[in-house]
């Protein structure tokens, strides 16, 4: 009886050598380089700043609203008589 699914080789499922390429602008990459050169250093810091102060903002409007909230407690439990 003939299996209708061959063996498959080892060989037959190799993949290529993965390259690194630049995240910025997507050049490959040479040894232990991170960017391919200045500009997209520049560009990488730039959106990491961004990113921190985004992340910044979010916190500062978090603790804003945290601290509006405690007032809020503070104010309603003065005016309580206990």
């Amino acid at each position: 009886m003939d299996d209708p699914i061959p063996d498959l080789l080892p060989e037959s499922v190799r993949t290529p050598p993965v390259i690194p390429s630049c995240p910025i602008c997507g050049r490959p990459l040479k040894g232990k380089q991170t960017v391919c050169c200045g500009k997209c250093r520049i560009e990488r810091s730039r959106r990491r700043e961004a990113k921190q102060r985004e992340r910044d903002a979010k916190v500062r409007l978090l603790l804003t609203e945290a601290l509006e909230l405690l007032n809020e407690g503070k104010e309603r439990g003065s005016s309580s008589d206990y």
